[in-house]
């Protein structure tokens, strides 16, 4: 038989009394369930609603300026690239700015400068990055550009916005007044409205400033679809104001296209005072026209030229002519997005000269540019945004658009800006794609600067730093290569051949090196073992670990990059 429990003592029934009194009372408090049980379903949807408006709110939060972005945004650490834009400062340095991330939730803004026109381009030196790992939802920073207004500052126009799109965005803008300076300093962001501006303000006859804020005529993307719906009536392609240099803006007109997509609208003041919109919608690109400053607009037309759904360029020129950039061999037809070609008005837009081939390439778009006080003209556009993610820049000048070749001095297509390296450094480390080295014949190079010398154990690499040669592949010993100042590594081809470069391993010393340059040229990884090539005061440097790359070079072919790099033929 099992024993009868014996009955507790008072000492331990005084312990379960007190015990008892310290625990919540069952069903003392509401279920958290409850409350919604007793609502109607009209007041629970109006809840959800409150709640994704909570969340989209969380756009309305002053984003960051990151002045000094390295590492964290090294072109070795981005493996993505969509182009926003590209101005000149009065002392001739060029910005740009670019997508990294994606064209999604998870974008944010990067941007370099050039101080040797375009020629080379700083890692990157100025990046908005919303992205938070405490946020419901991604925060993107995903539309913008740069533009210099007639005061000689520098104007950076961001949007921000919960999931690519909630309803509402927010055109946010940060000024700096040095953008020439060593360290140029940005102002705090400040909100417009909401929107976003993809493309520069245009500087009335009048002096005030007209800016083209985008607001789609659509409700936002994914779990953001029911948010800000109250804004519905503002949607469309605005147009906002300012009288005073952009310290205030005032919202004056409004134009709402048939098939709207993102709009991605442009201005042209005409000659006799109206101003052309022209804008982006599901059936390629329509126009409309104001007599009074863009209060009124006349209803909507198809523009006098064909192009696919992305962004074109539009802008007057110092000449009186009109430039448009578009995708396209004739001005009446397109084949998607390649084929970007130059034109020039000089009847106000009802015809078009020219037709200069600026990129022929597939996966090419979202032209923007600027003129530079000499005339030339500047534009910058992006290659296989996913893939490749090329920002690149073509440098001409309206005798070249005339022409339909390059005739200037200073002209130039195809101009590396970015690339992201993500990807393709993570298949070099691994040396999936390393080639053979190939040892000859021998390149005849012609330097731009410094001397040839030759390639062996103790040679001094460059002329102002006291760096020597400490080890070498067999196969390289005795070879000729260009000292020369450190990152003014310049040369052109005399006879084809093979030519080479050390350069640092990206693995090892990922800020100094030049494989995204050399990449970018052509070069191709050689199989051959890593070795510490430098020497500094003696000592070895493991952190300059070299990596060999190769290309042949055709006659009359350059080869240019900066940084750590050795050019061996």
């Amino acid at each position: 038989m099992r024993d009868h429990p014996r009955p507790p003592t008072a000492t331990a029934c005084c312990l379960l009394l007190t015990a008892c009194c310290l625990l919540p009372a069952a069903h003392s408090e509401p279920a958290p369930e409850a409350r919604f049980a007793a609502m109607s379903p009209d007041e629970v949807r109006a809840y959800e609603r409150e709640t994704l408006q909570r969340v989209a709110d969380l756009s309305l939060i002053p984003p960051v300026i990151n002045t000094h972005p390295l590492p964290k945004y090294d072109y070795s650490q981005l493996d993505y690239g969509m182009t926003i834009g590209i101005a000149r400062t009065p002392g001739g340095r060029l910005w740009a700015a670019w997508i990294g991330g994606e064209d999604g939730p998870k974008a944010f803004m990067v941007a370099a400068s050039s101080d040797d026109d375009g020629e080379t381009w700083s890692k990157p030196r100025l990046v908005v990055d919303s992205q938070a790992p405490n946020l419901p939802l991604s925060r993107s920073v995903i539309i913008g550009n740069f533009w210099t207004a007639p005061d000689g500052r520098l104007w950076f126009f961001f949007d921000q916005t919960m999931n690519q799109y909630d309803g509402r965005q927010g055109v946010w803008v940060s000024i700096c007044d040095n953008p020439d300076a060593a360290e140029p300093a940005w102002s705090a962001p400040k909100r417009i409205w909401h929107g976003a501006v993809l493309n520069k303000p245009t500087v009335l006859a009048s002096g005030e400033w007209l800016l083209p804020v985008e607001f789609p005529a659509f409700s936002g993307i994914g779990p953001m679809r029911f948010a800000n719906l109250e804004l519905e009536p503002l949607h469309g392609a605005n147009v906002f104001a300012s009288a005073d240099q952009g310290k205030t803006w005032t919202r004056r007109g409004c134009v709402r296209f048939p098939r709207p997509d993102w709009d991605e609208h442009m201005f042209v003041e005409l000659k006799d005072g109206r101003i052309w919109m022209l804008a982006r919608t599901g059936t390629g690109v329509m126009q409309s026209f104001s007599k009074d400053g863009g209060r009124t607009w006349d209803a909507p037309t198809a523009a006098p030229f064909k192009h696919p759904v992305a962004r074109f360029h539009i802008r007057r020129l110092a000449s009186g002519r009109i430039l448009l950039v578009k995708h396209g061999r004739t001005i009446d037809t397109h084949e998607g997005r390649a084929l970007l070609t130059a034109w020039l008005s000089e009847d106000e837009g009802q015809t078009w000269k020219g037709g200069l081939m600026l990129d022929e390439r597939k996966g090419i778009s979202y032209p923007d540019g600027f003129q530079a006080p000499d005339g030339t003209l500047y534009i910058s556009y992006d290659r296989n945004r996913s893939t490749d993610g090329e920002i690149l820049m073509a440098r001409f000048t309206e005798g070249d658009i005339l022409a339909g070749k390059l005739v200037g001095p200073k002209s130039k297509l195809q101009m590396l800006i970015s690339r992201p390296l993500k990807n393709v450094l993570r298949k070099l480390e691994a040396d999936a794609v390393a080639q053979p080295l190939r040892a000859s014949p021998a390149a005849e190079l012609k330097p731009a600067g410094g001397e040839v010398r030759t390639l062996e154990k103790g040679a001094k690499i460059y002329t102002d730093r006291p760096y020597t040669i400490h080890e070498l592949p067999a196969a390289l010993a005795g070879k000729r290569f260009i000292q020369t100042r450190i990152g003014q590594v310049e040369a052109t081809c005399s006879q084809e051949g093979m030519a080479y470069v050390l350069t640092p391993s990206s693995s090892r010393n990922p800020h100094d090196n030049v494989v995204g340059e050399l990449l970018a040229q052509g070069f191709e990884k050689a199989a051959v073992p890593e070795f510490v090539y430098t020497l500094v005061d003696g000592q070895a440097r493991p952190q300059e670990t070299c990596a060999v790359f190769q290309k042949s070079l055709k006659t009359g072919e350059t080869v240019r990059f900066g940084r750590w790099g050795v050019l061996v033929f």
